[in-house]
């Protein structure tokens, strides 16, 4: 049988997950894309600051709505990706695409070093 949570209780686990990124830490989180099948960072991408996400979450859901980026340090095929708190420690991952079934989406998942990376939307979302 599934497990369903209210709205206040996915709300409050959001919060409290996304907060991670800031605790403890001495400086911004940041979001590193890797290449698909392995471990080679293309892009370190930091969050513009302390808290990485502002406001609250509603309906389970919280997002920055601002342009963070940054330059690709290595070729390849985005195919996962972290988010970190500021001491680099992983808070999250999920995968990359081009679709809205992934977690990241592309336009083009293939990056090139020195390209421009920009995420326009980084959101966390706690599902029912």
């Amino acid at each position: 049988m599934p497990i369903y949570k209210s709205t206040t209780a996915r709300n409050a686990a959001c919060g409290a997950i996304v907060n991670l990124i800031d605790t403890g830490a001495p400086t911004p989180g940041y979001v590193n894309i890797y290449a698909a099948g392995g471990s080679t960072i293309i892009a370190s991408i930091n969050f513009s600051g302390i808290p990485a996400f502002e406001g609250t979450p509603v309906d389970g859901v919280v997002q920055i709505s601002g342009l963070i980026g940054s330059n690709a340090i290595n070729n390849g095929t985005a195919g996962w990706f972290s988010v970190n708190d500021g001491n680099g420690d992983v808070v999250w991952s999920g995968d990359c695409g081009t679709t809205s079934a992934s977690a990241l989406v592309f336009t083009d998942q293939v990056i090139i070093s020195g390209a421009y990376i920009q995420l326009d939307v980084v959101r966390f979302t706690v599902p029912e």
